[in-house]
């Protein structure tokens, strides 16, 4: 899920396409879901795993460019709000559905099940996806100015064919303004990934709950998900029109960085990370690290919504690009999270890792207020370092 977003937005952003794209990697999930069921040995599994976050890597971060295809800057928190809304929707519906599925008819059965679904993803796509892409977004005035200067000085530049790279888009993080966006991204959902990792050990040893049961208790982490990404959006758009008011008509992205965001960083995730971590160790109710891991996606949501709105404006052109780039290194630092969690919790407690979780959203979010104070200055030395590239 962290590779295969590089070459979709690197195929998306160079042949400028996104409808084709989307079926190809839905139709690589559905035949990887169904050979899942079909496995009959652990690298069988496995290697359907891989093509399954293949194909859902691929498709999933196509999102975002989407949004900046159809949505002014201005609409686009929102619509992003909503775009994570579909997507928050598998950790609140797949756990309880799976859940049931495995104890009723076995493990195999949820693959057959994502098969279904997927392939019926597939026939909606073909017939109800328009091509959205569109050559330039529309707050990119002040590049099309550039180019013109360029075009019309004496100066001839060589023309230069580039090479098809299909890692291209991680190279994007070279520019600060992507890759301190991308690092906050990246670790406050990897930090969430890490307590979704513990969860089935924590509700069957400490609260013994059954397969279903444990599908359950994500409900409260999708709902505060779902809620989160909704309201943060929507304030995410109100400040910045408010600011663009303010500014004459003058659009920054920056603006985009509401106070509701901060807050969410700043306080609500590491109460959320607090309240999971010493209610898992003092065994409260089990309503207590159920609410908590809610809290926590609800300022994650908000933080995510606002931030992905943001990058997909940062480079003019490569929307899809700076986003694959930024769930590259968000994948990778999940996937380490997830390694280390249970070797961290048994060695200090559940109440000590909500300490660590809190402190270090703390801090990623403070290198994060960076951005917006520096953005717009981080922008365009990355935006004329890209057109000297190119």
């Amino acid at each position: 899920m962290g590779f295969s977003p590089l070459v979709i937005s690197t195929l998306s952003d160079r042949f400028k396409i996104r409808r084709v794209l989307y079926i190809i990697s839905t139709i690589i999930f559905a035949v990887a879901s169904l050979g899942g069921g079909y496995a009959n040995s652990p690298a069988s599994l496995i290697i359907a795993r891989v093509f399954q976050s293949i194909g859902s890597g691929g498709a999933t971060v196509l999102g975002a460019g989407t949004v900046a295809d159809i949505y002014p800057p201005e609409e686009q928190g929102t619509s992003m709000g909503l775009m994570f809304l579909g997507q928050f929707l598998g950790p609140v519906l797949g756990p309880p559905i799976g859940g049931v599925l495995a104890q009723a008819f076995g493990w195999q059965s949820t693959f057959f099940f994502m098969a279904i679904v997927s392939a019926v993803v597939v026939v909606e796509l073909f017939f109800l996806l328009p091509e959205t892409y569109r050559l330039e977004p529309m707050d990119t005035l002040k590049v099309l100015e550039e180019k013109v200067s360029i075009e019309d000085s004496d100066q001839k530049l060589p023309e230069t064919k580039s090479r098809f790279n299909p890692f291209q888009a991680v190279l994007l993080l070279k520019y600060p303004v992507v890759m301190l966006t991308a690092l906050e991204m990246g670790m406050v959902f990897a930090l969430m990934f890490s307590i979704e990792t513990i969860l089935p050990v924590l509700f069957t040893d400490r609260y013994n709950l059954i397969e279903s049961q444990v599908g359950l208790t994500y409900l409260g982490a999708g709902f505060g998900s779902i809620v989160g990404a909704v309201l943060g959006g929507k304030l995410s758009d109100l400040s910045m029109t408010r600011a663009k008011k303010k500014n004459g008509g003058e659009t920054v992205l920056e603006d985009r960085l509401s106070i509701n965001m901060w807050i969410a960083g700043f306080a609500i995730v590491p109460l959320g990370s607090l309240l999971f971590g010493w209610g898992s160790e003092k065994h409260l109710s089990i309503a207590v690290p159920v609410v908590a891991f809610a809290i926590y996606n609800f300022g994650m949501s908000q933080v995510l919504a606002a931030s992905s709105a943001y990058l997909v404006n940062c480079i003019p052109g490569q929307g899809s690009s700076a986003t694959a780039a930024a769930n590259f290194l968000r994948m990778v630092l999940a996937c380490i999270t997830s390694l280390i969690v249970e070797i961290v919790v048994n060695s200090i407690g559940y109440g000590y890792y909500g300490v660590i979780l809190a402190a270090i959203n703390i801090v990623c979010m403070g290198i994060f207020y960076l951005v917006k104070l520096k953005g717009a200055s981080m922008r365009d030395a990355a935006v004329r370092k890209e057109q000297a590239l190119s």
